[in-house]
């Protein structure tokens, strides 16, 4: 979680994190959950402020759904239409609340082999470690292109970077490593963009 821990004094965060956990426990939602779910909230919320959010309960629900979307927890078979249902909400305005956290918050979208969307946020270990096993790997291949004159083939890379992450590392479930190996190429490709060999 990666709120600041003084923003727990701050009255309106706490009025928020009373009100979603009503919620949450009038649904006898998952108590694993309800802290991450929690944590986004207020990370959009704050993101968000002068403005205070309409409709917090479609909020407060989108921020569940998207902590219930994680990737260790495929299968999830819940809909975003049952997810609503289950609620009482339109799924429409779950669904303007789900892409606007993940827009906000930079979430990261990944697909299972059935191309059902996952959520990586971005401040979790699972990002902290891929984007340092990208980094200190691309660096040791730009580092002997510069010495041995030749860039590397960067199928091979992305391939081996996948590999250390799902087969080695597991930081994520197999049944993802398509979809990661998508994001592992956009990441080089942007940073070697960056570097303008």
């Amino acid at each position: 979680m990666m709120f600041n821990v003084m923003t727990l004094n701050d009255k309106y965060i706490r009025k928020i994190i009373y009100e979603a956990n009503h919620l949450y426990n009038k649904y006898d939602l998952d108590k694993n959950i309800i802290p991450v779910a929690l944590d986004i909230s207020i990370r959009y919320i704050k993101n968000s402020i002068p403005s205070e959010p309409r409709e917090k309960d479609v909020l407060y629900c989108a921020a569940y759904f998207i902590a219930i979307r994680h990737p260790f927890s495929h299968p999830s078979n819940v809909t975003r239409d049952g997810f609503a249902d289950q609620f009482n909400i339109k799924t429409t305005s779950l669904d303007w609340y789900i892409n606007r956290i993940l827009t906000e918050l930079n979430f990261i979208r990944i697909h299972d082999l059935q191309t059902i969307p996952y959520f990586i946020d971005p401040t979790s270990l699972i990002y902290t470690v891929t984007i340092s096993i990208i980094h200190s790997n691309l660096s040791e291949n730009l580092i002997n292109a510069i010495i041995y004159k030749k860039l590397p083939d960067v199928n091979i890379l992305v391939d081996k970077i996948t590999g250390i992450l799902v087969d080695r590392l597991k930081i994520l479930p197999e049944i993802f490593k398509r979809s990661l190996r998508g994001l592992v190429l956009d990441i080089i490709r942007g940073e070697i963009k960056n570097l303008r060999l």
